[in-house]
């Protein structure tokens, strides 16, 4: 059997670089979206889009949680079922995404052409209002941010989902602790015989 103190160093350093690649991430999704956002609101005509909302929402939720939990690792044990959530929540994000360029080569779809590029690179500045737009399909600025948000969306849920394991391992280590100590302790006699 591993000795206590060196399986829950191993949990400690474990958790530690899981939360730290969170925040990387985390940091990762929220700049990048939140430019993207900066952007579509400079635009005149800028229409939201629900799923980099969310995803963006999701990305400051893990990105807050994780410096929360690398804070306050003593309640590591309770940290199991907030991470299970975000990895859930963050697969959810990455699957909106990614659903949205399926069909076709990510940086050569319709989507990404009219709505991504078209923000991402300013061509709104370049139109007129009643000028018909037409992007050329196979030149989009923001084909590298799109597919590194799509990327440190997927990483980030594995490694919420890391995180959570940990989680599960802390908990478990710190019952198998208390049952050794309770099964260690001598039976009191009841007295004098």
């Amino acid at each position: 059997m591993p000795h206590p103190q060196r399986t829950s160093a191993a949990i400690t350093a474990a958790s530690t670089f899981f939360r730290v690649f969170e925040i990387i991430c985390g940091g990762i999704i929220v700049g990048i979206l939140a430019y993207y956002q900066h952007r579509v609101d400079k635009a005149p005509d800028g229409r939201q889009s629900a799923r980099i909302l969310y995803s963006l929402i999701i990305g400051c939720v893990g990105l807050i949680w994780s410096l929360l939990a690398i804070s306050l690792f003593k309640l590591a044990s309770f940290h199991l079922l907030l991470d299970f959530i975000l990895f859930a929540g963050w697969i959810v994000a990455f699957a909106l995404l990614v659903n949205l360029t399926a069909n076709d080569d990510i940086c050569s779809s319709s989507w990404f052409a009219h709505y991504w590029a078209y923000y991402w690179g300013g061509w709104w500045s370049y139109f007129l209002d009643d000028l018909a737009i037409s992007i050329p399909i196979g030149y989009a600025p923001g084909c590298a941010s799109w597919q590194t948000v799509l990327a440190f969306l997927f990483i980030g849920a594995v490694v919420f989902l890391c995180s959570a394991v940990v989680g599960c391992a802390t908990l478990l280590t710190r019952l198998s602790e208390r049952r050794s100590r309770r099964d260690t302790r001598k039976p009191e006699q009841d007295g004098p015989v």
